[in-house]
């Protein structure tokens, strides 16, 4: 077995936090959207609440 150069580990550890990086990127931006999700979930009967509450008829 040939040992590995200390150039291709370095290349392979660059690879690997790289990946981590996007991993990263990725999970925080569905988190993200999950957030926006929720929130617009939350808000919209609150908004209709507020429609309907409010008089049109008035003075």
């Amino acid at each position: 077995m040939m040992p590995e150069s200390r150039e291709r580990k370095l290349g392979l550890l660059v690879l690997d936090a790289r990946a981590a990086v996007r991993r990263f990127s990725k999970c925080r931006t569905l988190c993200a959207l999950a957030g926006i999700a929720v929130a617009a979930a939350l808000v919209s009967p609150v908004q209709a609440y507020a429609t309907e509450a409010v008089p049109t008829d008035a003075p």
